[in-house]
């Protein structure tokens, strides 16, 4: 094994192939595992999870126009067929990974914490599908203004909304947690990571948003081409909820840079710093004072991710509870008294969002709530990590997953919008999800047909985005891994 010396840190590096150095951070496959291991179950396992991907590619192109297009499916059966050749052949050398553990109670408690904020997402564009009148400020239809339980029931549900509008927040403020905690790593290496990790992802589903819109075809250079624009300058129509990962993207770009500020700054320092952040977030939203710092608003959210999650920040939690709490009712407050007054979700929106005290509180109160929490009732195991593993196709998957469910499809294609008869028959999993969405909603109410839209939006994008990640997009992302990360001029020398 070869080293070399560090000038500018006085120490011997070792230089590792990088296949080994993977092996190191990858949980290692259990070979008596049947779901790990090289054995024939595990094989059938893979090809029947590779066919259900299919059937859900099926579903999804026979709902554009109700009809089946041999060129939409052959255009993913190719991934699709790659990516279980490739897994089948990592079963057979025994590199298929289990759910991986957390490292430690901190990293579990970031995980429950990520899937409570993906389950606060999802919760908000269920309520904008369900009530659109939560957002626009127009009457709801009256087949559902019937079953409202009661006339403040709308504003119960817009501050439901709101809040969980603060776990969007909670996302950049984890990706601050966990990309500004120091750690020696070339700039070349934390952008390549990335781009496999999230850009390339994110382009994929791009592109499927607009397969699954029957908006690929006829496929030509210009209208690739016209998809590659409209993904880098943001045209998210089709899949609104990107505007989140973009700015997720841009705090990427001064991560690297971040680490060597926070790695030396002391904690009593940063938590000067953070407690700036909160107060200029009040100047720049309720006066007319235009200075501010740089360092608020989104890149702000992440640096308080940073430092809630410091160990010493622990002794704030209950006093960051308590104000969290408080805030949950000054939204619910101003919400009523926007009604009252007739200004509705413009009267109250700019006072809360996005870089408020009002949401600042509101988010560390999330992240006290979960270090709160006693061990005991901590949920444990693999299934938290299975939704923290896949968490990023889930949420890229979510909102198609929901007017799934819905028993109708956003899209802009003209003759789109219901499923057909024969897929709702064939393809059990939305139809039942939704058949048990209209019983609750006539029989039970909206507040428990909302209940279960979010618990299938979080069950099924979650299996979704599991069945994606390993039978669609491992073929595109290990040619990636074979053409960039790989090539031995990208290698530590």
């Amino acid at each position: 094994m070869a080293a070399h010396s560090d000038p500018g840190h006085n120490r011997i590096t070792e230089v590792r192939p990088l296949e080994q150095a993977e092996a190191e951070i990858q949980p290692a496959a259990d070979r008596n595992d049947p779901n790990t291991g090289p054995g024939p179950l595990g094989a059938v396992t893979d090809c029947a999870s590779a066919a259900l991907t299919m059937a859900l590619l099926t579903a999804m192109s026979f709902a554009v126009d109700g009809e089946l297009h041999l060129r939409h499916l052959l255009l993913l059966a190719v991934p699709v067929l790659a990516s279980l050749v490739i897994r089948l052949n990592d079963r057979a050398a025994g590199r298929i990974a289990g759910v991986p553990s957390a490292s430690s109670e901190r990293e579990f408690r970031l995980d429950l914490l990520r899937l409570f904020a993906i389950t606060g997402v999802i919760c908000i564009h269920a309520v904008d599908a369900m009530f659109p009148s939560v957002t626009t400020g127009a009457a709801p239809e009256p087949a559902m203004a019937a079953l409202l339980p009661g006339t403040g029931t709308l504003d119960l549900y817009a501050a439901l909304r709101t809040c969980c509008y603060g776990f969007n927040i909670v996302y950049i403020m984890i990706s601050g947690a966990l990309l500004m905690r120091w750690k020696d790593e070339r700039l070349k290496d934390f952008y390549l990571k990335r781009v496999s990790k999230v850009l390339l992802p994110l382009l994929i589903y791009y592109f499927f948003y607009h397969w699954q819109n029957g908006m690929l075809f006829p496929l030509s250079a210009a209208r690739i081409g016209s998809i590659f624009r409209g993904f880098f300058t943001a045209d998210i129509e089709l899949c609104p909820f990107y505007w989140l990962i973009y700015i997720i993207i841009s705090l990427y770009l001064i991560y690297p840079f971040m680490r060597y500020m926070m790695k030396d700054l002391p904690y009593p320092a940063l938590t000067v710093l953070a407690a700036g952040i909160v107060l200029f977030s009040g100047t720049v939203a309720y006066t007319g004072f235009v200075f501010a710092p740089v360092i608020g608003f989104w890149l702000g959210y992440a640096i308080l991710g940073y430092w809630v999650t410091r160990p010493e920040s622990r002794r704030f939690d209950r006093f960051l509870l308590l104000f969290g709490i408080v805030q949950a009712v000054v939204i619910f407050r101003l919400i009523r008294q926007s009604t009252l007054n007739g200004t509705g979700y413009n009267g109250y929106m700019g006072l809360i969002t996005p870089y408020t005290p009002i949401m600042v509180f509101l988010c560390l109160g999330y992240f006290a709530f979960v270090y709160l929490l006693p061990k005991r009732l901590v949920p444990g195991g693999k299934l938290i990590r299975f939704f923290s593993k896949y968490s990023f196709s889930a949420i890229l998957v979510h909102w198609w997953v929901l007017y799934f469910i819905l028993g109708r499809f956003y899209t802009r294609a003209a003759s789109a919008g219901t499923q057909t008869g024969i897929f709702r028959s064939l393809f059990l999993s939305g139809g039942i999800f939704h058949t048990i969405y209209d019983a609750l909603l006539m029989n039970a109410g909206t507040h428990s047909a909302l209940i279960w839209l979010v618990a299938a939006d979080l069950i099924l994008s979650s299996a979704v985005g599991a069945l994606f990640e390993e039978y669609v997009l491992k073929a595109p992302l290990r040619i990636w891994d074979l053409l960039v990360i790989r090539r031995p001029f990208l290698r530590k020398t």
